[in-house]
């Protein structure tokens, strides 16, 4: 788009149910309701054209989402146990590394690079939050900078355990939205209510621990929040239907911006 406009479209002739581009090349990765995944070439935006095509699930691709380098990226659906990693760079073709199993209902997927490692945060639902809207376990997987180069995936096409190191987490309320910030905070918004809470994930997993939020940031009017962290992670951004775009620093309180436009639906 340019100035509000569409300056071009390509028909899949399938119905879109997520989408995510890469910072590092004029390419983007659509999602569709039958579980393929559509790579488009976007250097003439007039004409994006479809280079590759995957058939991951069979039901809807809900999470799409690439690395800071674009070299990565994660495909995951809510009704499937398995997230994928792709080798997100054309010239290797786009080719899948494996999956990661999920052991719940995927309700959201967090990708942050930082110190050349790229960490996962997954945000599930519990057998204890079956009556309430969101999900209070938290996984997080560190994927090694050696993924996309060894083969790290078993016979079945499963990610191997040792290098995942895999660490679960508990939230002492559900969450709706739960992504991923520097220095291993997380940020998570809530079904009623829309402040923000700041999670500390600790170091180490010994057992599974109850986490409580360290800080509470002052919210949106209207409910759960849509949360992202900018790449450059000093940034995060929330979004609601009271029609309010908050961009605060990840380091404080500070709300850098406020936009206040039509409804955003969530």
């Amino acid at each position: 788009m340019e100035d509000g406009k569409p300056i071009g479209c390509s028909s899949l002739g399938e119905q879109v149910s997520s989408l995510a581009s890469s910072r590092c090349c004029q390419q983007v990765v659509i999602g569709t309701n039958s579980g393929f995944l559509y790579f488009l070439n976007c250097v003439n935006p007039e004409r994006p054209r479809v280079v590759h095509h995957e058939k991951l699930f069979k039901v809807p691709v809900t999470f799409l989402q690439f690395d800071l380098d674009g070299q990565v990226l994660l495909a995951g659906a809510s009704l499937d146990n398995r997230v994928f990693v792709v080798d997100g760079r054309p010239s290797r073709k786009f080719s899948v590394v494996g999956f990661m199993p999920v052991t719940s209902l995927l309700l959201g997927v967090s990708l942050l690079t930082e110190n050349s490692l790229s960490w996962v945060l997954l945000l599930q639902s519990t057998s204890e939050a079956v009556s309430t809207k969101g999900g209070s376990q938290l996984t997080r997987l560190c994927l090694p900078s050696s993924i996309l180069n060894d083969n790290c995936a078993n016979m079945y096409g499963a990610i191997n355990e040792h290098l995942l190191q895999r660490c679960v987490y508990e939230l002492d309320v559900p969450a709706t939205c739960a992504v991923l910030g520097p220095q291993s905070k997380v940020y998570t918004s809530f079904e009623y209510g829309g402040d923000i809470y700041v999670y500390q994930l600790p170091q180490e997993n010994s057992t599974v621990p109850v986490l409580c939020p360290v800080q509470r940031l002052a919210g949106h009017l209207a409910g759960e929040a849509m949360l992202c962290v900018s790449p450059h992670q000093q940034w995060l951004l929330s979004a609601a239907s009271d029609g309010l775009l908050f961009i605060r620093e990840c380091s404080g309180t500070m709300v850098s911006f406020l936009i206040t436009q039509s409804v955003i639906r969530t």
